[in-house]
């Protein structure tokens, strides 16, 4: 059995992803003091990008990062599914909505049990109202997992932006037995406004002792 490839971690880079939520800066500057020593380090430009993108709202300086790092994933064979999900949810904040399928598509192509790149390919397609493609790839997250609320969730928006009410309306009711707190997020979703003047919608969001 051929064996999966992984990068190897320098210290301070790892310390740097231990860091990046409580104190973003400082894990930036551990990084980049990898960088000036090892330009090419893969896991620096990942844990750079994924800092700028998503803790410090930079997304244009994190892109060049995290095109290093997924270029060389890409090329050397790693097994990192998360550096091809940094670099896609890097460039649909951008708007480069065509590169991030691609890059959606490579990552499945790889990895296709990895359920995050199946429920963003998802999202790509709900936001581009290609609603038959997003069900179809929840449709995949679903069928590996039955109980996934994410999966569950979305796809009660989807059927109900697209119309199908009384199918929407069972999903929902499937993402709140798995995730109570889904009625709290139903309640004013705006994928839910054609439902929201139904009984059974009203019924389903209602605070547990309105419901008695």
């Amino acid at each position: 059995m051929k064996k999966k490839k992984s990068f190897a971690v320098k210290p301070a880079v790892r310390r740097a992803h231990f860091e990046m939520e409580k104190d973003p800066h400082h894990a930036l500057a551990l990084v980049d003091e990898v960088l000036a020593d090892d330009p090419d380090d893969p896991q620096a430009h990942s844990i750079r990008g994924r800092i700028l993108a998503f803790h410090l709202d930079r997304p244009a300086q994190a892109r060049a990062s995290l095109e290093v790092a997924y270029t060389t994933v890409v090329n050397e064979g790693f097994f990192d599914p998360s550096v091809h999900l940094s670099f896609e949810k890097c460039l649909v904040m951008l708007g480069e909505r065509k590169q991030a399928r691609l890059v959606l598509d490579r990552c499945l192509s790889v990895y296709p049990d990895e359920l995050d790149a199946w429920l963003d390919r998802a999202n790509l397609s709900f936001s581009e109202g290609a609603l038959t493609a997003a069900l179809a790839d929840l449709d995949e997250v679903l069928g590996r997992d039955p109980r996934h609320p994410i999966g569950l969730y979305n796809r009660a928006c989807y059927l109900a932006v697209e119309g199908s009410s009384d199918a929407a309306l069972d999903a929902l009711e499937a993402a709140i037995a798995v995730n109570p707190d889904d009625r709290d997020a139903a309640r004013d979703d705006d994928d839910f406004a054609s439902l929201r003047k139904q009984p059974r919608f009203k019924k389903l969001v209602a605070p547990p002792k309105s419901r008695r």
